[in-house]
């Protein structure tokens, strides 16, 4: 039946109703008993897929009970709903009979005809054709007995009609993303690696194992999972073995120059330039077995050749130039200040640390230390002098993925590094006490977030936090920073970039009740990443 699309859809949330009955199918092979290797290839590719639609329509503000409607107001939903309508009816009948014995779908005769037609033709076609629903029985139910699932499954498997239907799902989704892409910047981030189930998983199940095998379907997702996965396979061997030895690099390490901060140094690892982390604990505060008074660490990273500093090493050097204190350093020449944190430069380093933070979250890894001292640059390898590469956030010596036996090592604490923690959190990061990754424990991602706020101020400002503390009174120093450096921070980077700098501040995406993982991710997205995404010089 032929309907007006623009004015139901947005009373009725019948699009937001459509998009989840799609998502719930995404969990249809947990019920498949004696899953095979092809069983367990194809449920980690329908979740890729769905996860994909799932981002979609969180940016649309379609689903997830969202407050505004942007998508009802966007003028692509009042010329177009009808295609929408008809592309999401068919990834909800595609996604819903995906064991089924026929290739039958509506519109078009068969999936293959579907297949045949290039997207434009497709889309076109959508078009055109007057939208409604179709109530043909779905193959995917929840009353079905496990053996009866998965005798059709490996029957659709083997027969390939699974695989082509989820090759059409795939199309259909594209289609949406190309079509109407969302509102706000465009982004080159893969943001569906925040709601893919396989990915939020607490444990080290075979859906992340398969996930970070699939290498050529997303590699950004494949090697997140990878991270994810060993390190998970890491904390169970040390819990479940006594007599675990770790892995240990057998290359030559030679140093090449020692920085300002102790625990860096650059040098050359088998030949290769790198940076050098050390992190020296007491044996009794170490996690692993060693028969010693005391452990080293060397985290060690594959930079480009020439010398490295932090970002606050940088903003020490413009304070002295400002009178507002002695010079402390003495700069290497290939670094320009005036072209490593000019206005566009801040913006990128800016959109760079709200991403690489976004990231490490969702492999379930807490950082506990970001600090502008803890952000590291060298000299890019472009032609022009004094032009810096891409930051290095380091500084993991209190990082942990939550886990019961994964404790924060002693470490040496200072009243500056206390200025980038939330006022709950400050000294020592302490140890988590939850049994699995996933579960926040006393620190938490918006922990992390709060010290990502502190150094967006400090760039705005061009200026160390602990210089601005100088000015600080009573109260906390986070309740200083929003009443008293935001407002400067406006005038010299801009609402957009304060407003991001603010929501750091507040940290709040995480702790709200019954927020998830996915929906932490997705707010801290799309009200600091995205936003800064839209901050250019």
């Amino acid at each position: 039946m032929e309907s007006h699309f623009g004015t139901f859809a947005s009373s009725t949330g019948l699009l937001g109703n459509i998009i989840q009955s799609c998502l719930a199918v995404s969990t249809f092979l947990d019920r498949v008993g004696n899953a095979d290797d092809l069983a367990k290839h194809f449920s980690v590719q329908l979740q890729y897929s769905l996860s994909r639609l799932d981002w979609w329509s969180r940016r649309w503000n379609l689903i997830h009970n969202e407050s505004s409607s942007t998508g009802f107001m966007d003028a692509r939903f009042q010329l177009y709903g009808n295609a929408i309508a008809n592309y999401l009816e068919l990834i909800h009948y595609n996604a819903h009979h995906l064991t089924s014995y026929q290739e039958n779908i509506p519109i078009f005769k068969n999936m293959s005809s579907a297949q045949a037609y290039g997207a434009t033709e497709r889309f076109a076609k959508l078009l055109n054709t007057p939208w409604k629903e179709y109530y043909a029985p779905s193959s995917v139910t929840t009353q079905e007995s496990h053996s009866s699932l998965s005798e059709r499954f490996n029957w659709a498997s083997r027969n390939g009609t699974a695989m082509k239907r989820l090759n059409l799902l795939n199309d259909l989704i594209r289609d949406l993303d190309e079509f109407f892409p969302p509102p706000g910047p465009k982004s080159d981030m893969s943001g569906a690696v925040l709601v893919n189930p396989a990915l939020m998983t607490q444990q080290c199940d075979w859906k992340l194992k398969w996930l970070s095998r699939e290498t050529e379907m997303d590699p950004f997702a494949a090697s997140l999972a990878w991270l994810k996965s060993t390190t998970i396979s890491h904390i169970n061997d040390l819990k479940l073995s006594s007599d675990y030895e770790p892995q240990r690099l057998n290359g030559i390490l030679i140093s090449d120059q020692k920085l300002p901060h102790p625990r860096h140094y650059t040098g050359f690892y088998d030949g290769r330039p790198v940076l050098v982390e050390q992190k020296t604990v007491p044996v009794s505060a170490s996690s692993l077995p060693i028969n010693a008074d005391h452990c080293r660490y060397d985290f060690i990273y594959t930079i480009h050749a020439g010398p490295i500093l932090s970002l606050h090493d940088m903003l020490i050097e413009i304070e002295s130039r400002k009178g507002a204190r002695r010079r402390e350093l003495s700069l290497d020449k290939r670094f320009d200040i005036a072209r490593t944190l000019s206005l566009d430069k801040r913006f990128d380093i800016a959109r760079t640390l709200s991403r690489a933070l976004l990231y490490l979250h969702a492999a379930e890894w807490l950082h506990k230390g970001i600090r502008s001292s803890n952000i590291m640059f060298v000299p890019s390898t472009q032609p022009n002098i004094g032009q810096s590469g891409s930051p290095y956030l380091v500084g993991f010596e209190y990082s942990r993925v939550f886990s019961h036996d994964e404790g924060t090592e002693n470490q040496e604490i200072t009243s500056e590094d206390n200025l980038y923690r939330h006022p709950e959190r400050q000294g020592l990061p302490a140890a988590d006490n939850e049994p699995y990754i996933g579960k926040t424990g006393r620190f938490t991602k918006d922990h992390d977030i709060y010290s990502l706020g502190v150094i967006l101020i400090e760039m705005g400002l061009l200026r160390s936090a602990e210089y601005i503390s100088r000015k600080w009174g009573e109260g906390s120093f986070k309740d200083f920073l929003i009443e008293t450096a935001i407002s400067q921070v406006t005038l010299k980077m801009g609402v957009t970039y304060a407003e991001a700098a603010l929501h750091c501040l507040e940290s709040n995406f995480y702790s709200q009740p019954g927020t998830s993982n996915g929906d932490g991710s997705v707010a801290f997205y799309k009200k600091v990443v995205s936003q800064l995404e839209l901050c250019r010089a």
